[in-house]
């Protein structure tokens, strides 16, 4: 959530802008638990980072079932996961998640929006692209398209566990 506000402060400061975040509220427990370390987080960042100010306050907690707005919220990240699934499995049955009518939300995403998976050695899925029928990160351990600047480790590692599961079939 830090990462998520650092990033919309950014954006504001690009647009001259202010926000207000809205966060879909899990319960009244997360709510209180989270409030202080996100008040701690923007107050304490501000005096190093000006775009820090560019949040009106600390994220908002509105219940979805009330809130037409947090519910497409929910629906844009649900889209996302899927399309990220889509992007990373190779048996993914979320290909609907791609092309079509997701070609409208191309532009739609901030620039420096970005699927960064931890702890791997895939490139980052920047602003709409993990929306593209084409799947640029998920290297091919048949002979297809691989992923450009994916590190020549990593795919030996692919392709040597797709050998070991395709022996125990």
């Amino acid at each position: 959530m830090k990462e998520s506000l650092n990033r919309l402060a950014r954006h504001a400061k690009t647009r001259e802008s202010h926000l207000l975040v809205l966060m879909d509220q899990v319960n009244e427990k997360q709510r209180v638990d989270r409030m202080p370390r996100l008040y701690a987080h923007m107050f304490s960042r501000s005096s190093e980072f000006e775009e820090m100010k560019r949040l009106v306050e600390p994220p908002m907690h509105i219940d979805s079932a009330v809130s037409a707005n947090i519910q497409f919220a929910d629906w844009v990240a649900a889209c996302v996961s899927r399309a990220v699934d889509y992007q990373l499995v190779e048996r993914s049955e979320h290909a609907w998640a791609t092309g079509g009518v997701f070609d409208a939300v191309r532009g739609a995403f901030t620039h420096k929006s970005k699927v960064h998976l931890w702890n791997r050695s895939v490139n980052d899925i920047f602003h709409s692209n993990v929306f593209l029928r084409e799947r640029a990160l998920y290297p091919s351990v048949k002979g297809h398209r691989v992923s450009a600047g994916m590190p020549e480790e990593a795919l030996r590692k692919l392709r040597a566990a797709a050998e070991k599961s395709q022996r125990r079939k």
